[in-house]
């Protein structure tokens, strides 16, 4: 279990949502993302074949001359117990990686992953995949080779009733040939037996319920906040992974498959690597701004969770809520920055990433340092 970081604290404050802006500066890095986060309920309607199994999500790459990395960010559910005639029993969730090369060997090496099954609290489950994600302690995974034609089960999950897993899997595909392709999968099926077989189109997509799907050649985003005078009182937002802001850019348009690719909104599977505070001061006195994480409108119901490195180590951030009716949210501290008159503060980066169940609606919230402090 790599995920035994320790987890921030929280502090009640009191502020509204006047002064919201955006990140600036958004750009995209890192390697590969395979996300398969929907259906994330998997019951008789999402698998409504007669055998309740299919293809949840897949890639299909084109004709390579170089390695690929890979992180592939998983969650789903077992309702089996949803709707009239519910399907009985178990569901297994599988990985499968296949050849379909005439000749050659597709060759995986550096497999590391982090696994997280959940019952009814899956926020936690989401949490530590985050802490184990970014802090860089996902666990040893090997996975084998895989001869031409042949389609390897990579993993297996078992899921009873109303529970579900949580996974991230980094690894990375080559070849003793080039060029060379693979395909890429997740199945899902109440017959383990059957999950190799599965190799058609992807399931319907369902729209209401999981945070996307899709195949896209980066899983990092670097962006700014940046700001050139003091913040208004009693502070002033820049919005993390708003729908439809500037670092929404896993869209389903530039997904493998579009057609059937579902925009990953919530940003899951994706590393904030980094997000840098920049703050200028052209005429006023010199002032300090305290940088806070903070929810911007949860509700009561749901929270923001994930996971912060504000150096030197990461850590899991638990359940941030904001009341609108009260403006009352729980923050977490992340710099003190001193700002000089008439000059630039020293640029301050920090690294996050957002926890599965979580809800989205989270900023950086910049104010001015109490004097009394």
């Amino acid at each position: 279990m790599p995920c035994l970081q320790d987890n921030t604290s929280s502090a009640g404050m009191q502020y509204d949502m006047m002064w919201l802006r955006d990140l600036t500066n958004v750009d995209v890095g890192g390697y590969s993302l395979f996300l398969s986060n929907t259906p994330e309920r998997l019951n008789q309607t999402s698998l409504p074949d007669t055998d309740h199994e299919g293809v949840l999500w897949h890639y299909k790459s084109p004709e390579l001359d170089n390695v690929v990395h890979i992180r592939m960010y998983i969650w789903h559910v077992n309702h089996a117990n949803d709707g009239e005639t519910p399907f009985p029993g178990a569901v297994n969730l599988g990985i499968t990686l296949r050849n379909p090369m005439q000749e050659g060997t597709i060759q995986v090496t550096g497999g590391q992953c982090q696994v997280s099954p959940f019952g009814p609290d899956p926020l936690t489950a989401g949490i530590c995949l985050a802490k184990a994600t970014l802090g860089n302690t996902l666990d040893p995974f090997p996975i084998g080779n895989v001869t031409h034609g042949a389609n390897s089960l990579v993993a297996k999950h078992r899921l009873n009733k109303d529970r579900g897993v949580g996974a991230v899997y980094d690894f990375t595909v080559g070849a003793d040939v080039t060029p060379f392709q693979f395909e890429l999968r997740t199945v899902a099926s109440p017959t383990a037996a059957n999950l190799n077989d599965l190799l058609g189109d992807p399931v319907t997509a369902d729209l209401t319920n999981g945070g996307g799907r899709g195949y896209w050649e980066h899983n990092q985003i670097t962006a700014d906040v940046a700001h050139g005078q003091a913040p208004a009182s009693p502070g002033e937002h820049w919005s993390v992974t708003r729908n439809g802001g500037p670092d929404q850019v896993f869209t389903k348009l530039s997904s493998f498959d579009p057609a059937n690719a579902v925009t990953n909104r919530g940003n899951y599977g994706v590393l904030y690597d980094p997000i840098t505070i920049r703050l200028t001061n052209a005429t006023q006195p010199t002032f300090t701004v305290r940088a806070r994480l903070a929810p911007r409108n949860t509700g009561m119901l749901s929270a923001y969770g994930g996971a912060v490195d504000r150096g030197p180590e990461t850590l899991g951030v638990l359940a941030l809520k904001y009341n609108p009716t009260t403006e009352m949210g729980n923050v977490v501290f992340l710099h003190d920055i001193s700002v000089p008159m008439g000059g630039a503060a020293q640029p301050w980066p920090f690294r996050l990433m957002h926890a599965g169940a979580a809800t989205m609606p989270v900023s950086v919230l910049l104010s001015l340092k109490p004097a009394e402090e």
